[in-house]
């Protein structure tokens, strides 16, 4: 996994009085300016991420986070209602990208009088890299040799992966399943912040040495500070067996039937 930071601008309101706005920002793409939907002076955090999300949703396919600070006259963080003077949110773009997300951001006011600053991510945090390049997984066989996969594209899914894995080292073939590792929202969402996936071997009876992640050799992983490992989470271990029973191999210590049945009288 690359060490990310995250492209982040931020919003200041003060003398917030509810009154209502748009916030216009600048697709790099292609130029075209790109309206949220009605926001309110000193709204939530979650309201405010929902009203600003159509821009990052189309130009980048996610949802900013955004984080809300409440700050009293001396610049003090207060949660106190009274004390509130300015409202300060954060707005991240989870997904690592090569430019600023946006270089022009501009308020269009409709019933507020509240003070509003803009600040784009080149005045506040600007992207790591996305991860680029390809790796390969080497396979421990169960007779102790090791098969090396065909290159893997970084921004390759675990379906894919998991295709792969089945392909290339075929003692594999139906007995693994590869997703994402849960809790990591930053690999689960994209493959450009980094990799980081469990291999589930449903049907290998035998213990199976570590699995390994390498750069390929001509087209090698590339991302911020990169840090590549691996471990065996859970090793192998015996386990019982049960076929299934079928029902009428059930029986009871009961001496008569517990339910009685009559059919037509």
């Amino acid at each position: 996994m690359p060490s990310n930071t995250f492209d982040t601008s931020e919003v200041r309101v003060s003398l917030a009085d509810g009154g209502s706005y748009w916030i216009m920002m600048l697709n790099p793409k292609n130029l075209e300016w790109i309206r949220s939907a009605v926001i309110y002076s000193g709204e939530g955090a979650n309201d405010f991420k929902n009203h600003i999300a159509p821009f990052y949703k189309k130009v980048y396919g996610a949802t900013p986070v955004v984080e809300r600070t409440t700050l009293a006259l001396n610049g003090t963080e207060t949660t106190v209602a009274e004390e509130i003077q300015e409202y300060v949110y954060r707005i991240t773009l989870p997904r690592c990208i090569t430019a600023p997300s946006t270089s022009q951001m501009l308020v269009v006011k409709n019933t507020t009088l509240s003070n509003i600053a803009v600040f784009v991510p080149e005045q506040i945090q600007l992207s790591s890299p996305p991860l680029s390049g390809a790796y390969v997984i080497t396979c421990s066989n169960p007779d102790g040799t090791f098969t090396v996969t065909r290159d893997i594209a970084h921004h390759a899914s675990s379906s894919t992966v998991s295709v792969i894995l089945q392909e290339d080292c075929p003692f594999l073939r139906d007995a693994i399943s590869v997703y994402n590792t849960p809790g990591n929202w930053e690999a689960g969402l994209f493959r450009d912040n980094g990799i980081d996936m469990h291999i589930h071997f449903w049907g290998v009876n035998q213990s199976i040495g570590q699995f390994t992640i390498s750069p390929t050799l001509g087209n090698p992983l590339v991302g911020t500070s990169l840090v590549i490992s691996q471990e065996i989470i859970v090793d192998y271990g015996p386990n019982y067996y049960y076929d299934v029973l079928p029902f009428d191999w059930l029986y009871t210590n009961e001496a008569a039937p517990q339910v009685k049945v009559t059919i037509d009288g």
